[in-house]
């Protein structure tokens, strides 16, 4: 139900909890529910994140699976927090998620 609290307690918990992920914290906006706005592809959402993580744009591969697995790797072995907000459903989330199987949809 929008307009319960849960994006404002999930970035308050995030920022009790940033010390513990020395690796990085982000926070993505998947504009399910924006009115105004088309929900954010997994493909951008990647951009973005590939980016924030510091890959410059030429760099960035073009198709999805290509992104999942260069998000995944540069992930591996990191201590990372990613807060997902928004989100339409689980097929919206789960190429973002660096632990779920590539073929997750």
């Amino acid at each position: 139900m929008a307009g319960s609290g849960k994006s404002a307690f999930a970035v308050r918990l995030a920022h009790l909890l940033a010390d513990r992920f020395p690796d990085g914290q982000f926070f993505v906006d998947l504009h399910g529910h924006t009115p105004g706005h088309d929900p954010l592809s997994a493909n951008a959402a990647l951009a973005d994140l590939l980016r924030c993580h510091g890959l410059p744009g030429p760099d960035l591969p073009e198709d999805l699976t290509h992104r999942i697995a260069l998000w995944r790797s540069r992930l591996k072995g990191r201590r990372t927090l990613i807060v997902i907000d928004n989100a339409v459903d689980a097929a919206q989330v789960a190429p973002l998620v660096p632990g779920s199987p590539a073929g997750t949809s």
